[in-house]
């Protein structure tokens, strides 16, 4: 479904050097990425923010042209903007609109399904029945301008929904909402994949929604990959990733103070209040890591390996 060759993405940034003058400077944005994603399954992307996330998923869909290397998505070259290609393929950013802003919200579903060659009535039928799942019926006479960050990012998501796509990039796309509509969000994407032998590429800082929904996952770190596994072995490997946590009384101001270390770290930080008669050390607590804090540290890790 998709292919990834050696893609690289560079940027030239300009700066001032002078009163008159600016230089500039080439910034890599994704260096030597090579994926390939072969079957309808939910794929995670994880990485700290300027990671490359966002520019990856711009490259797939064709809206940015590499620097080099190769995609090919369902067979086709993205940067062609095909319309075969295109009415297969829909990405939704948390962070940018789509809707128009003056129309009302059923509208823009329209102006969508119009533009996708979807039948009016079935367009209609469709998106009413996405706006009920995900309790939106409501919006539908609202303008764009009237809704709330929530409510934008749930009529973006039904957007996004209408024609079916089988390639479907999520960046960011909880943004603002709420608990209940997130659980909405993660049961009806793994629902999308299984009925329309979708492959869902979701980025996303919230761990939920990637440990929820996907079945694989790839670390990206300053815009390179770190690793590319199924969940299931990340979470395997996780199964004994665990912290210390350090509890001390300070005799001063009969505070209680903690300290967060790894097992190796126990015998320094000891050492440390030890050499302070004020400080008594109370408890040692071992406490499994969060899905979160492995994750990051996995990415700290590789990343020092590429370095």
């Amino acid at each position: 479904m998709i292919e990834i060759r050696g893609l690289c993405k560079n940027y030239e940034i300009s700066y001032r050097s002078g009163f008159f003058r600016s230089k500039k400077v080439k910034k890599s944005a994704l260096r030597n990425i090579t994926l390939a994603f072969d079957s309808p399954e939910i794929i995670g992307l994880v990485g700290n923010n300027g990671a490359g996330k966002t520019t990856l998923m711009k490259l797939i869909c064709g809206l940015l042209h590499p620097s080099s290397g190769k995609i090919s998505i369902l067979g086709e070259d993205p940067f062609k903007k095909t319309k075969s290609l295109l009415s297969k393929i829909a990405f939704l950013s948390g962070r940018k609109d789509s809707l128009t802003w003056d129309l009302p919200v059923c509208d823009s579903f329209k102006l969508h399904g119009y533009i996708y060659g979807l039948e009016k009535r079935s367009c209609i039928l469709q998106y009413e029945k996405l706006a009920d799942l995900f309790s939106a019926t409501n919006l539908l006479q609202k303008q764009a301008r009237a809704l709330s960050l929530g409510e934008r990012m749930k009529c973006e998501l039904i957007k996004s929904l209408l024609h079916k796509p089988r390639i479907l990039l999520l960046d960011e796309p909880t943004i603002g909402l709420d608990l209940e509509t997130q659980l909405t969000f993660r049961k009806y994407i793994r629902l999308v994949k299984e009925e329309e032998k979708s492959l869902i590429l979701l980025s996303s800082h919230n761990m939920e929604d990637i440990s929820h929904t996907c079945s694989r996952m790839v670390g990206l770190s300053e815009g390179q990959v770190v690793f590319n596994d199924f969940l299931s072995e990340v979470v395997n490997n996780r199964s004994s990733d665990s912290q210390y946590r350090i509890s001390y009384e300070n005799s001063m101001d009969e505070t209680l103070h903690e300290i967060i270390c790894d097992i190796s770290d126990i015998p320094e930080e000891i050492d440390k209040l030890r050499k302070n008669d004020k400080i008594r050390v109370i408890s040692i607590r071992q406490e499994e890591k969060t899905f979160s804090q492995s994750i990051m540290d996995i990415i700290s890790t590789k990343n020092l390996d590429h370095a």
